[in-house]
């Protein structure tokens, strides 16, 4: 049986979520983010109902402080963010341990591995699936994840027809409420 939940707690938990999205100032993007957010929960759910969400998104800002903020948003359960710089076998497996939370990738493209990994992510966002081969046996795991690429210069997966693309701006956000 599932735990009640008291209206008192249901209420601090929505003050709480409200004020988490009140850093953001433009409202569109504001209600973008929060529809992928919650999205994000749904992925299993909404997937066999042919509802889920159809591609990633990759956020693109020169400012640390908003990507750390989103980080800290889309990051749940204490996984850290997935960094495209790591070995494909590592990225694979990261990619599929996710399930109905946000994949998270931290595109800096400073080594070799980016350019494989980010290719990867292509196969991955057309197939919907991720392929992993253990010994001789080769498998494909379904992507049980949404995808947020978090970035700070242009590469390729920004200009991908598989992620949607936004370039966020300072002025964005409250600087302040992001800390």
């Amino acid at each position: 049986p599932a735990a009640e939940v008291s209206p008192t707690v249901a209420a601090m938990a929505v003050t709480q979520l409200a004020q988490t999205f009140q850093a953001i100032c433009s409202p569109a993007l504001r209600w973008l983010l929060f529809a992928w957010f919650h999205a994000s929960f749904l992925l299993s759910l909404l997937r066999p109902a042919g509802s889920a969400l159809p591609m990633g998104i990759c956020l693109y800002t020169q400012e640390p402080v908003i990507q750390r903020w989103l980080e800290r948003l889309f990051c749940w359960y204490g996984d850290p963010a997935i960094n495209l710089d790591d070995r494909p076998t590592e990225f694979s497996k990261a990619m599929w341990s996710r399930k109905d939370q946000p994949a998270v990738l931290i595109d800096r493209h400073q080594t070799k591995n980016a350019s494989r990994n980010a290719l990867l992510l292509e196969e991955i966002l057309t197939t919907g699936g991720i392929a992993w081969k253990d010994g001789r046996k080769e498998t494909t795991i379904p992507l049980r994840a949404s995808v947020v690429v978090l970035c700070d210069t242009i590469s390729s997966l920004c200009c991908s027809p598989k992620l949607l693309t936004l370039e966020i701006q300072p002025e964005d956000f409250d600087l302040e409420l992001c800390q």
